[in-house]
């Protein structure tokens, strides 16, 4: 079946009143709605679409409504069983069909969506047909649905496409206390990624509790790169002293790196001395030495006695760098240091 391009009168994509305007980068513009949950916070955004689309020199209108959450990604689309989406020859979209779409949608690593309308099919040398009629090109077929190449990359452009950073205004503008909540409630990474970009510094305090609540259960590196986004002055408090305390031992430990890391920045965490000899074991291999270069840096006597004797009991030798600092630490609390070795 020829495929055949049109470009896409933009300026007649249609929606309904909303909150705000997209306009989209080539031409026309459309509104989106913001959605609100029984509680009246802010749930996520939509609109409903009537997007005029070509497929071999058949005209028609598609139309959908589009869902996105909170920061801005597609979630899903709806369509009308009135107006069921269809394909070359006006064949209706079938149940796989609908999957892939959203799936599609959903995806940012195809490759034909970095095309433009014109590239997507093969040119046709015949000079009696249109420059633009010709065959899918293979390289993006099994991308794309069947009859429905060019729905598929329109549909993507408006869902992917200048939306996403006006939603994720939209949402700056709105965040409060109880949004915040519950977007780190879904224990979701790009939301909590998403709020640890777009809060100020004086907001991530105010809101530092909900963060050191989710630290715990998050995945991958947003333990490690919310403690380091944190300014150290965050580390004097004692909502963070006891963070450590009762989660230190369940963050993986490039988060405990961190932790401990921002904390040598601090002028006064010496309360924490006790708690960190604790956790010195050969097994810490990781980030042991650190342990010990913090305690290090502001130790009562009796801070180096109990480390000395940790130690020795435990057997553990000591970096140049923390081996000199015990060194000169217990020479002027008049301490021996025999039996400690260095690596």
């Amino acid at each position: 079946m020829r495929l055949f391009f049109c470009f896409l009168c933009l300026t007649s994509l249609l929606s309904s009143q909303g909150d705000f305007k997209i306009n989209l980068e080539e031409e026309g513009n459309f509104w989106v709605r913001a959605k609100k949950d029984s509680t009246g916070l802010l749930a996520g955004y939509l609109t409903d679409l009537k997007v005029p689309v070509c497929e071999d020199k058949v005209c028609y209108d598609v139309e959908i409504a589009f869902h996105w959450n909170l920061i801005g990604e597609f979630d899903h689309f709806k369509v009308s069983e009135k107006a069921p989406l269809t394909k070359l020859d006006h064949v209706p979209f079938s149940k796989e069909d609908y999957q892939k779409l959203e799936r599609i949608l959903k995806s940012k690593d195809l490759s034909f969506v970095k095309l433009n309308p014109k590239e997507l099919v093969e040119p046709n040398t015949d000079p009696k047909v249109d420059a633009y009629s010709g065959a899918t090109k293979t390289t993006i077929k099994n991308e794309v649905i069947e009859g429905a190449l060019f729905t598929c990359h329109t549909l993507w452009h408006i869902a992917n496409g200048t939306v996403v950073d006006s939603i994720k205004t939209q949402t700056k503008n709105a965040l409060n206390r109880g949004l915040i909540e519950k977007m780190i409630s879904k224990n979701q990474a790009s939301f909590s990624y998403y709020l640890l970009d777009q809060l100020s510094e004086q907001e991530l305090f105010k809101n530092l509790d909900l963060f050191l609540k989710y630290i715990p259960k998050s995945e991958g590196y947003f333990g490690k790169n919310a403690i380091e986004k944190f300014p150290p002055y965050f580390f004097e408090t004692p909502e963070i002293n006891d963070f450590i305390k009762n989660n230190f031992l369940n963050i993986d430990h490039y988060t405990q790196k961190a932790l401990i890391s921002k904390l040598l920045l601090c002028n006064n965490v010496a309360s924490l001395n006790s708690f960190f000899l604790s956790q010195i074991k050969p097994s810490n291999s990781f980030n042991y030495q650190l342990m010990i270069q913090l305690i290090l840096k502001n130790p009562t006597k009796g801070d180096l006695q109990n480390l000395i004797e940790e130690l020795r009991n435990q057997k553990i030798k000591l970096s140049k760098e923390n081996y000199e600092n015990l060194l000169k630490s217990a020479h002027n609390a008049k301490l021996s240091i025999r039996n400690i070795h260095k690596l």
